[in-house]
Order: structure tokens, then C-alpha cells, then sequence
């Protein structure tokens, strides 16, 4: 049961906070994904956990209902994920409220918190709380891990039915970090943005989107799962990404999907931000920016990632020894390999690019969409990819080219991912 799309990641922070914990050095990796707080589940499972959750009260509302279905489906994902494996959650109370026109979730925080520490007292789930960390000033969410108690009921969940929770929010975010959300005032540009999201959303969900889960099931993508937010960062100059819960199958599984029973394909841009601080530097960049002898191509991606998203140098070693197993003198040498590599544009590097980078690729992606939308073609974007029927493959090839040299006037490098 992964119907929640989600990628579990090794989590290095709690997985050395309780390897410290227990004193066991070679504890195993502890892996998490985010709590989707839009999803549920209805089956036996569900019905055991209500009675668990819901002891001594002599009012059990909707909302609470939806709470404990969207626990039963993170709970079954986890534990059909693997051991080691459960969700991560933010329990702070002085966390600021969400407005509830971005809140996609039927339910309060304050409801998710008390079900999550009932569940804690009956020895259902085991909480581990949030701490704070080095370079992380928000702190680290709470893990939850499913017990033996609970694990021994994922029996019932034999029969069940994924259910979407979720209530239609405001599709444009301006955010200073993932739980303090800025209730803005409209304006013009702020109109247009929202007008352009709608429409998107509008023409993508009016198709039939079926993907082959791992298990060889068809699964069909809900119109939450295919509504497209598009979040900024503190401010409406930085970031602006278009984001929806389908960009999370994987790759292998996004090269299933039919859009009305047609085959797709998904064109990516390659190596687009590195090309970007070329482009937009006037400069003429490699074919391929993550091409590096010696180095693997996804180490490379991740330092070119680094090394566009610190502050400083010394930041992205410790960054890349932490995300990447290397040693701080292993994390320099790497680094300095990719700087040279891309001298020209090296000035540019550990200055936080990403602020602008992902602006400049959500106004590319924001075109292409707009164009894609216009021709009633049903298009997801994944970044700095999308994924069309094969039969607009043509178009869409244009559209990216147009949409690329209208902010850069350069060409882009596309590639079919499938």
C-alpha cells in the first residue's frame, strides 16, 4: 500500500539520535516520509483504531473521524515500507496556525496532536520528539513509529479502500517555511497567478491519469492527487514551484501512466540549473553540466544542488560529507573537482542560487503550462519536466524550447525520460 506516493528517505538525523539513544552503533537505518495529512483509509484496520483512539469520548466528530483514517493510512504505509520505517510530524504547539484556505486537511492540528498521543499512552505508536540541529533552525519533526501491537493488526487491512480526504484549498502559497504560511492580500499579479493554476488544474483533472503500482495494480490519480499548488518563499521573487502529489511516483512507475488510455511521455530539461547560471550569465554552457570524470552522475547532481543551495563553503562540505557519506577532506576535494569543472560560473556558487534558479524555472514552467493549457493538452509538471500524452510529445518539445529561450534566449538540452 503505497497509494500515498511517497519515497521513504533515510533520515540521518534520527537515525544517529537513536543509535546515540540506545547506545547500539550498528542500529539500523531509521528510514521517514512526511505525514500526507490528505489521504485515508477505510477498512477493518481503520474501524480498530477509531475504537482505540476515540476511548472516552462521548462525542466523536467527522473531523476526528478523517484524522484517524489519515493515521490508519500512514501507520499501513510504514509498516508495508519496511521496518525502520515510519512518518515524521511536526507536534509543536507554537507553531502558527495554518489558514484554513491553504489547509488541505478536514481537521485541526490540535486534533491530529491528541489522537497521536493517545495512540502514544495505549502503546499503539511510539513518538519520538522533534529536537533541534545543527543547520536546521526549524528543528526536526517528531518521528512516529508503529508498534508490535499495531503492527499485529495490519492484518485487518487485507480489505481496504484509499480514500482522499482532502478540501479544495487557495492553489497559490506564500510561505516563509512549511508551517508558516503569510495570509496575504490579492493583488493584480497575485489574481493572474492564482486565474492560471485554476485553469491548469482545470484541463489536467478533466483526464483519466492510471499509473501500475508496484504490485501491478492499475491505481487511478485522484484530482487531488493532479491539483497543482504553486508555493513561494517568503517572498514573490523566490521560488514559486509548481507542486502536486503525483510528481511523487517514481520514475519507473510515472512511465506507466495513461492519460485517457494513451501511453505518455515526460521531457525533462538536462541539467537545468547549472545551465541556467550559464544562460542567464550570457554564457555558453556544457551539453552535460553533470559530466565530471571520476565522479558518479548523481554525485555530481547532488553537489551542483549544494553548492547552488548554501551560504557559504564551508557550509556545503559539511553538507556534502553529511548527505553524501564522505569524509569533510573527501567533501572538499569533490567540491573543488566540480568547481573547476564550471570555473566560469564558480563565483556564483554557495551564494543560496536556489532562490532564484527555482524562480526562473517556475516562470519557464509556468509558460510552458500556460501554452499547454491554451491547446486543451493535459500536462503535469514534475520541476523541471512534464509529462503529456505521446501523441503532444512534438508540441511540447516546442513549448519548452520557446518557454526556456524566452527567459534566457539560449537553447535548452531536452531529453526524453521516457
Amino acid at each position: 500500500m503505497n497509494q500515498l506516493m511517497v519515497t521513504p528517505q533515510e533520515n540521518f538525523q534520527w537515525t544517529q539520535a537513536l543509535k546515540g539513544k540506545s547506545n547500539t552503533p550498528n542500529a539500523n537505518p531509521i528510514f521517514t516520509f512526511p505525514l500526507r495529512t490528505h489521504k485515508g483509509v477505510d477498512s477493518q484496520f481503520t474501524d480498530w483504531l477509531t475504537e482505540q483512539l476515540t476511548q472516552g469520548r462521548q462525542r466523536i466528530t467527522k473531523p476526528t473521524i478523517q484524522a484517524v483514517k489519515c493515521i490508519a493510512i500512514n501507520l499501513a504505509c510504514a509498516m508495508n515500507l519496511g521496518t525502520d520505517t515510519g512518518f515524521v510530524y511536526s507536534l509543536g504547539k507554537r507553531l502558527k496556525a495554518i489558514p484554513k484556505r491553504f489547509r488541505r486537511e478536514p481537521y485541526s492540528r490540535d486534533t491530529m496532536n491528541a489522537l497521536l498521543t493517545q495512540g502514544e499512552q495505549l502503546g499503539l505508536i511510539k513518538i519520538e520528539r522533534g529536537f533541534k540541529s545543527e543547520n536546521y533552525t526549524s528543528g526536526i519533526p517528531s518521528l512516529i513509529l508503529p508498534t508490535e501491537t499495531c503492527i499485529n493488526q495490519a492484518r485487518l487491512l487485507e480489505a481496504h479502500e484509499v480514500t482522499d480526504i482532502s478540501v479544495p484549498i487557495d492553489p497559490l502559497i506564500l510561505r516563509n517555511n512549511p508551517y508558516d504560511y503569510v495570509n496575504y492580500s490579492d493583488e493584480p499579479s497575485t489574481l493572474r497567478m492564482r486565474k492560471s493554476i485554476m485553469e491548469h488544474n482545470e484541463v489536467r483533472t478533466s483526464y483519466n491519469w492510471v499509473y501500475i503500482s508496484e504490485d501491478n495494480r492499475p491505481i487511478q490519480l485522484s484530482q487531488s492527487d493532479l491539483s497543482c499548488r504553486r508555493i513561494f518563499k517568503g517572498q514573490w521573487c523566490i521560488g514559486g514551484r509548481f507542486y502536486c502529489d503525483a510528481q511523487n511516483l517514481p520514475q519507473v512507475v510515472r512511465s506507466t501512466i495513461t492519460i485517457n488510455g494513451e501511453p505518455c511521455v515526460e521531457l525533462d530539461y538536462k541539467s537545468m540549473h547549472p545551465r541556467l547560471l550559464y544562460h542567464l550569465a550570457g554564457l555558453k554552457a556544457p551539453s552535460d553540466c553533470y559530466d565530471i570524470e571520476g565522479i558518479d552522475r548523481d554525485v555530481v547532481k547532488k553537489l551542483a544542488l549544494i553548492a547552488t543551495s548554501t551560504s557559504s563553503r564551508l557550509q556545503a562540505i559539511r553538507s556534502a560529507a553529511f548527505h553524501l557519506s564522505m569524509t569533510y577532506e573527501e567533501a572538499d576535494n569533490a567540491l573543488s573537482l566540480f568547481q573547476t569543472r564550471h570555473s566560469c560560473i564558480s563565483q556564483m556558487f554557495y551564494q543560496e542560487q536556489w532562490k532564484s534558479l527555482q524562480h526562473q524555472d517556475s516562470l519557464i514552467a509556468s509558460h510552458v503550462l500556460d501554452t499547454m493549457t491554451t491547446l486543451g493538452t493535459p500536462t503535469l509538471p514534475v520541476h523541471d519536466s512534464f509529462i503529456v500524452p505521446a501523441s503532444s510529445e512534438g508540441i511540447l518539445h516546442d513549448t519548452m524550447s520557446e518557454a526556456y529561450m524566452r527567459i534566457t534566449n539560449f537553447e535548452p538540452v531536452l531529453s526524453r525520460s521516457f
